[in-house]
């Protein structure tokens, strides 16, 4: 196999283990991330020390700048909920549309499956 072909197929075959991680094994989305960038790094042939180097600056560096918005948008649900704008909310949208149809929609959101 050609050198420069190798990143490439290392990248494949960690997103292809990631996809049946998840969906196959029902592995935790988080540590079937976790599996696949280990086994991606292995597989580019870093060091092991390295891996686990780059692995925790690249989860700091995420977490850093998303887990402000995170902090955030639950303390803001936290309101929400505390100051009845929760239930308001709910009860605004149901009476837009038929609780029939609201009732469908919460359940397949719930589902995971989107709002459309």
């Amino acid at each position: 196999m050609p050198p420069e072909l190798r990143p490439i197929l290392a990248a494949v075959l960690s997103v292809v283990a990631l996809i049946v991680l998840v969906t196959r094994l029902r592995v935790h989305p988080f540590l079937g991330l976790l599996v696949a960038s280990l086994m991606l790094g292995f597989l580019a042939g870093l060091v092991p020390a390295d891996i686990i180097k780059n692995f925790g600056k690249g989860f700091g560096d995420v977490m850093g700048s998303v887990g402000i918005i995170i902090g955030l948008r639950t303390m803001l649900g936290g309101v929400l909920v505390l100051s009845g704008g929760a239930d308001r909310l709910a009860t605004s949208l149901t009476s837009i549309c038929c609780a029939r149809f609201s009732t469908r929609l919460v359940r397949r959101k719930s589902a995971g499956g989107s709002w459309k």
